[in-house]
């Protein structure tokens, strides 16, 4: 979280945000937020964490980390004291779960090398991780060195957070047992937490297939398109999946590395599976099996089903903040305006604006992020009467501005590298009881006229000029400038010859 002050302005960035109750009433007493809290200065804005304000996750009922923890441990003693674990950390932020189930379990958890090099390498670094660090990778007190709960050694250890993938022997473990976090539960469903607010990956190697211009994607179209022709079947999703790549203006294909040694099968002279390979070096035709899997979708289901046959157990661990918990944390800071930084293009109405969701805890009416958007997406605007509001709304000051030119383009910054972040999967959900209980916008807001509002799109257009970029690239008619209209592409000269 930074708090940003300049030119008699300040703006609070979060960032991936968990407010529950008691981290909001921590966070008013610190010192530097006292005059904004308890004083007479108001922030002028927050960029908020707004993950899950998106319509169909307003009502998500969130057990507290604390409540998912106490879930864990006691799912956790219930098995056979000799019992492996997996828990499935794919990001940041599940470093609590590490040292809660260590301790209970009275265990270590076994991280591969790269994790464990991730974490150990800020053992002994002056930063502010390292009161963090200390529980995890362990810290030295006078000529005594104190373990953490990570290791990369695989003696006597219990619990296994390394990256699907390196060969370690959990893997071919059949009674493991696999923990797997999730958001919330509701009627029978569980909302998966993977990919929910970004950073999917973090925790992990990368290996991609580097696209460099216009050419490659041609090339790599061709290839594809040849090895599926015993499939025909598969033509389909290959050509939508081409299109989305071809619109993207993606410079690379993320590749995954469980796949990926399942498919290329590269042996020691042995016959043994090495358990490092050069990625820099494989051939293209050694690729195509694990592309053909990754364009039809085979990869994400096979995945599905491998989860759907091991022994595993769930526990509630959100990393981002329920609406209303986001409510509690606006209400106690009550900023001039808001700026959303996880904003779904594709889905959003004007219902879950910032004025619909926070206006009546906002101390301005400024609101200069729905405008923006509304601008973009080509929505009318469509104001709130108080009376649809569930508290009273508290006076607005109309003279306020926006944050100047000289303090935007920080936090533009900020807020584009959390807009890429990803939807949860979604779910039917209800409403628990909670200190702040305000009507969800769609119980408060007028019905909203947004979905019609928009301009006349040009999608038929433009599905039309994808389809032309696909046939062409496939009957290698390139020309030079036809990527032109589609963002993130050059206008190169094509190779002549693949």
């Amino acid at each position: 979280m930074f708090l940003i002050e300049g030119n008699n302005q300040a703006i609070l960035y979060t960032g991936d945000l968990r407010s529950e109750s008691w981290w909001v009433n921590n966070l008013i007493r610190n010192p530097v937020l006292i005059p904004y809290t308890k004083g007479t200065q108001r922030l002028d804005n927050i960029y908020l964490d707004t993950t899950f304000t998106n319509s169909d996750a307003l009502e998500y009922e969130m057990p507290s980390k604390a409540q998912g923890l106490s879930e864990l441990i006691h799912k956790a003693s219930q098995y056979p004291p000799d019992t492996t674990f997996y828990l499935n950390t794919w990001t940041f932020g599940y470093e609590e779960a590490w040292i809660a189930l260590a301790a209970a379990l009275k265990t270590r958890v076994h991280l591969d090398d790269y994790r464990w090099r991730l974490y150990f390498s800020q053992r002994d670094e002056p930063t502010c991780y390292g009161p963090q660090t200390a529980p995890l990778v362990g810290y030295r007190l006078g000529n005594h060195e104190h373990p953490g709960c990570l290791t990369n050694s695989l003696e006597g250890v219990r619990i296994h957070s390394c990256e699907k993938g390196t060969r370690c022997k959990v893997f071919q473990n059949p009674n493991v047992v696999w923990i797997i976090p999730i958001i919330a539960r509701h009627k029978g469903y569980e909302i998966a937490e993977m990919g929910a607010g970004g950073g999917q990956g973090d925790l992990n190697q990368t290996h991609s297939l580097e696209l460099y211009d216009q050419a490659s994607v041609q090339q790599l179209l061709l290839i594809c398109n040849r090895a599926l022709q015993a499939q025909p079947e598969l033509k389909g999703p290959m050509k939508e999946w081409f299109m989305a790549l071809m619109k993207s203006g993606k410079e690379s294909i993320d590749l995954d590395l469980e796949i990926l040694r399942e498919e290329v099968e590269i042996t020691s002279q042995d016959g043994k599976p090495d358990d490092e390979f050069d990625m820099d070096n494989l051939p293209i035709d050694k690729l195509i099996p694990a592309l053909t899997r990754l364009i039809t979708g085979k990869a994400n289901q096979e995945a599905e089903n491998r989860v759907k046959k091991q022994r595993q157990i769930t526990f509630p661990f959100s990393r981002h903040s329920s609406y209303l918990e986001l409510r509690e944390l606006v209400q106690a800071l009550r900023p001039k305006d808001i700026y959303p930084c996880t904003v779904d293009r594709y889905t959003y109405t004007s219902d879950i604006s910032m004025e619909m969701l926070f206006g009546d805890l906002c101390s301005a009416n400024i609101f200069q992020a729905d405008k923006e958007l509304h601008a973009e997406l080509g929505i009318k605007n469509v104001d709130a009467d108080e009376s649809q509001r569930s508290t009273p709304s508290p006076s607005k000051d109309r003279s306020v501005s926006p944050a100047p030119n000289s303090i935007k383009p920080v936090i533009a910054l900020a807020q584009s590298e959390q807009c890429t972040r990803s939807e949860a999967s979604r779910a039917p959900t209800n409403r628990s009881s909670s200190t702040i209980r305000p009507e969800t916008p769609r119980k408060r807001a007028r019905i909203s006229s947004s979905r019609q509002s928009r301009t006349p799109s040009s999608t038929k257009s433009e599905k039309a000029r994808m389809e032309a970029m696909y046939n062409a690239a496939l009957s290698q008619k390139w020309e030079k400038g036809f990527f032109t209209s589609v963002d993130g592409y050059h206008n190169q000269e094509p190779e002549k010859e693949l």
